[in-house]
This record gives structure tokens, sequence and C-alpha cells, in this order.
């Protein structure tokens, strides 16, 4: 019987720096293998290598015989590229870490019967890995545990986190899945980790990392169509690979069980299910061409319209599903398929990587049938249309949801630049936390894709401290959104603070807040209240200040050019800062001695 080659991780926080973790690498080798090469990633730093010789310029770390156990102790980052990923996915705070374990590429050469390779991680602080490290948290915690179909879920609560919804629900909603969720790929343990949102900007709602991970923020709700628990746990299912063509079916079921699952547990309406998965956004892209995408929420709109399409003609068609399709595409890549009468015949090319002919095929004979046929044409030229031009399927509920409405869905109307920016923001569903179709903004959201060309660059929610009750209070929320092309900045403490989206532009409402705007091209109306109710108003039309009660300062470094009519009504002081110019003869009365607003 061949031996077992082992590579053994050792991770810790020991060192003083933030934003980096030692990592302490032991390779156990059988007596039949005679070379073993290991290949750092090249944001990980070596920092001592013994039994292995380095690779002249390179990464690579070749063992050859002279040590029994080879070892290596690297410094590895928090952070780490991640491509196509936006904002912040992994990191280190200092009280404690969410990060990958690093993957190191292992290659051997042997005698005789090829050994087995065993990739062990332990965590030397206090905290949690995945059994592949696709995702470890370090850190003080609590861990609560369900079993479920034969899983183990574990749900990782960092001190630092302020759950909005409680373990036991977060579990109960997992556990759900786990059971009916019938797509195979079920491993054995499943970890989650609550993602504390502050003090980080996460870029995504949550993460799936490896076979068996994910985090999702702490902020996360289970009330809402697409639940990110779900949605990321759905991820941990999928085993199956595919190429470019197929690309957009990862979200796409992701986000249909995440919400048809959520509308089962009876927490949404079928209304709400129903919108959801019937988004006219995004119906004019190829699925089969992500790099012809408008949009990055392509695979979450309009995939998720078409599998729940799909899933439902299926099961009209006869007693297949969706997740019978899922299974399938699982069990090919996992290589259990083996009986040419059980698919092994229907995927081309030898390859894992499942494509879309592969897909349709894969499709038909869970019906029995097979492509081009009579009977499986309408399912296939519907497939054809959404996968390969702008065709999308008529408005659908899933299996078991009535057809709750004939009409569209609303989609939001942009009237101005800014508000087209916001439009992707607001009442979205797909990836992030949500933003309420009212506008008000939920603690803890953040918007778009980051730095690669995004719309929404950035946004940041931040809650106050905990009150005496141990929960985190509402009051003193910190707003800021940040758009590129318009160049929006709303910041200030805010109570409660309410966007709307206008035909005018944006609206933002404060209560004892300061507010900051800088914009171009749009009309901006602020509103506060403190013990004054003032409102500035800036349009087309000109800039209008009204004041019922308090001082009204206008300042300016640059100076004030006036062509028009200009009028000053308050209550109290009216000053004017800066250099002012103006073809009436304006005269400002007062000066601010620092040119900056006083309000």
């Amino acid at each position: 019987m061949a031996g077992a080659l082992r590579q053994n991780i050792a991770l810790s926080r020991a060192r003083e720096e933030r934003g980096y973790v030692d990592a302490s690498v032991a390779v156990d080798i059988p007596s039949n293998v005679s070379r073993v090469s290991v290949q750092v990633p090249p944001w990980t730093t070596v920092d001592e290598a013994q039994g292995f010789d380095r690779q002249s310029g390179s990464q690579r770390f070749v063992w050859t015989g002279a040590a029994d156990r080879p070892t290596l102790k690297l410094t590895v980052p928090a952070e780490k590229p991640r491509p196509g990923a936006a904002g912040t996915t992994t990191v280190d705070v200092g009280e404690w870490a969410i990060l990958e374990a690093p993957n190191l590429l292992t290659q051997w050469r042997h005698r005789g019967e090829e050994p087995t390779f065993e990739r062990r991680l332990v965590v030397d602080d206090e905290g949690i890995a995945s059994s592949d490290g696709g995702l470890v948290y370090l850190g003080p915690h609590r861990e609560h545990t369900r079993r479920a179909a034969g899983q183990r879920i574990r749900l990782v609560e960092p001190r630092a986190a302020s759950l909005r919804e409680s373990p036991d629900d977060i579990l109960d909603a997992l556990a759900h899945a786990a059971r009916e969720l019938r797509v195979s790929g079920r491993d054995d343990e499943v970890v989650g980790i609550a993602a504390p949102t502050r003090p980080v900007n996460w870029g995504p709602g949550g993460l799936h990392a490896g076979g068996n991970a994910f985090w999702a923020r702490d902020s996360s709700r289970l009330d809402k169509p697409n639940a990110t628990w779900v949605h990321e746990y759905v991820h941990t299912r999928q085993e199956f690979g595919t190429d470019a063509s197929m690309k957009w079916i990862v979200e796409a079921t992701a986000v249909y069980y995440a919400t048809r699952l959520t509308y089962e547990r009876g927490v949404i309406s079928a209304d709400e299910c129903h919108a959801a998965l019937n988004a006219s956004t995004c119906e004019t892209d190829a699925l089969g061409a992500p790099v012809s995408w408008s949009s990055a929420h392509v695979p979450y709109r309009k995939g998720s319209r078409v599998v729940s399409w799909l899933d439902r003609q299926l099961r009209e068609y006869g007693t297949a599903t969706l997740a019978d399709v899922l299974a399938s595409m699982n069990r090919y890549s996992d290589g259990s398929i083996t009986d040419p009468t059980t698919l092994s015949e229907v995927i081309d090319g030898g390859t894992d990587a499942i494509g879309f002919r592969d897909f349709k095929r894969i499709v038909a004979a869970a019906v029995g049938d097979e492509p081009g046929s009579r009977s499986f044409r309408p399912i296939e030229k519907q497939l054809n249309s959404a996968v390969n031009s702008a065709g999308v399927p008529g408005e659908t509920s899933p299996p078991g949801v009535s057809d709750v409405s004939s009409d569209p869905v609303a989609e939001p109307v942009a009237a101005t630049d800014a508000t087209e920016l916001l439009d992707e923001a607001f009442g979205e569903r797909y990836g992030n936390e949500v933003v309420e179709a009212d506008g008000r903004i939920d603690e803890g959201t953040v918007f778009g894709d980051g730095d690669d060309g995004s719309l929404i660059e950035e946004s940041d929610v931040f809650g106050s401290e905990e009150d005496d009750g141990g929960s985190v209070s509402d009051d003193d929320t910190t707003v800021r959104i940040e758009t590129s092309g318009s160049d929006v900045t709303i910041g200030g403490d805010v109570d409660d603070a309410d966007v709307e989206r206008t035909e005018s532009g944006i609206s933002v409402d404060t209560f004892g807040s300061t507010i900051e705007v800088d914009t171009s091209g749009m009309d901006i109306s602020v509103s506060t209240s403190g013990g004054t109710s003032t409102e500035v108003s800036v349009s087309g039309d000109g800039i209008s200040v009204e004041s019922s009660g308090g001082d009204v300062t206008v300042s300016t470094t640059g100076g004030i050019d006036v062509d028009g009519d200009v009028s000053v009504s308050t209550t109290g002081d009216s000053g004017v800062g800066g250099d002012s110019t103006s073809g009436l003869g304006f005269v400002p009365r007062d000066r601010c001695d620092d040119g900056e607003p006083n309000g």
C-alpha cells in the first residue's frame, strides 16, 4: 500500500506587524518519493527554508532527499490579490483576521504505486479553519454548530461581530438549505464566518472560498430574497467547473435557490419571490458571452430568471428538476459518472469544464431526451436565445410559487446621471446587502464593483457603539457615498439618513447632521433640521438658501460668480467668504476667516 505525502501548514498571528500572518510548512514524504517541489504564491514571502533548494529567480522550492522532513517558514499577507473581486475580501485588523491559507502547488516523482496527497491545516492561535484552508478565521470568537442532512454546519461568530440575525436563526436557514438542496456535492462539514462589518469596508456581501467555507457580513439579513447566508451556502454545493459560456450559471443558481429556499421557509412573500426572479434589467445581454456583459449583475439578474424558468419547464415536462441537472453536473465533475447511460457520453471534449453544448445535453438527458428532438426543441430554443443572444423568458414564478402578477416587474427610473448610478444600488438584492426600496440605507451596505470601473465606487454605513443592552444603536450613524462620474459625496454623523431618488436628482434628509455635497451635472436638494430648518437647493436655475432660524453662511476660496438675480432671506446673519464678483453690484455683508462653510 502506498504511503501519503502530507503537507502540514500551521498558521499563527504571532508577529506584531498587522496585515500579515506566519505560516510554517512541513512536508512528510513517503519512502518511494524521490523528488518534491513546492510552488509558493508570488505575494508570499519565504523567510526560511530547511531541506529545500530554491530554484534561481523563482518561488519554487525543490527537495531531493536532503532532509527527512523539509520545512518552509512563510509570511502571508492577509489581503491577497483576487481577480475580479471588488473591495476587501480578506483582512487582518489586529484583533482578528479572515484570510485564506496559502495554496502551495506541490508536485512529486515516485517509484511504484503513487502516494496519496493530504493537506493538513493547524491554527496555532485561537481560530477556526475550513478543512481545505479556503477560509481561516483567527481571533476571539464563539462557535455554533448544527447537524443537518449528514453535514456538520459550523457558524463562527467573532467577538467583534454584531449579528443582525441570531445564530439559531442563521443555522436554521443553513440546515434547511442543507436538507432541501438535493444537488449532491454535500461536504461532511461547512464553515460559515460572520464577518464584522466594522471597521472593514467589505467589497461583496459575502464570499465563498475553497470547497466548503464562506463568510457573510454580520449585518446580512435572512428575510430578503437572495439571502446572503443561503446564497453563499449554495456555492459550497457547486462542485462543477464551467467554461466561459456557462460562467453565468454559478451565480444564477445561487440567487435562484437562495431566493426560493427563503420563500419556502416562509420569511418572504410570493410577491417578493416572483419579483426577485423576474428582473427585466440586463435582459439584452447574452449570458454565454461574459466579455460583452454590460454589468457584473447579468448572471444575478437575467441568469436567475432563466434558471427559474428552466426549473418550471423541466417540472412541467416530466419529473426532472433543475436540481437533477446540477446534481449531474456535480457528479460529472467529481468523476462519479461512469455509465454511458447516465450522462458520461453527454460531455464534449473530455474536460471537466462544462460548456453550453454540454449543459443542453445534460438538461435533455435529465428528461430522457436529447438536443434537437421535437419534444425538447421549445426548451432548447429558449436556452439558445437567452445564452447566445438577447432573448429572455417571459415572466414566470418558480415551481411552488403562484404566478402572482401579470404586470411587468417595475424598474427604477433614471432621470439624471447620478440617479442612474444609484439605481444600480437601490433595491439591489444581488450579491450585496440590500438597500430598501424606500431609499433607506441599511447598516453595513457596500455597493458596486470597486476599482474595476464600477458605477458606485464605495459606500460605508457604520453604526454607533453598543447600548446598555449590548445591541447596536442606530444613532449617530456615519454615511458616505462616493460615485465616479458625478462626484457625489454625502457625509456626516447621521442619525437616520433617507435618500430619495427623484426626477430632479437625489434628495438626502438627515436629522441633526452635517452633509457635504460635491456634484457636477445634477441637481441637489439638501434638507437638515437640528433646532433650525435650512434648505439649500442647487439647480439649473441657480442656488437658493432658505433658513427658518439660524445663521446661513456661504464661503468659497475660489470666488462666487453671479449672473442673474440674487436674493438672500434669513432671520439671522448671512456671510459670504471669498472673492465675489457680480455684474449687478452685489456686495457681501461679511467674510469668513477660514474660507470654510460654517455648517
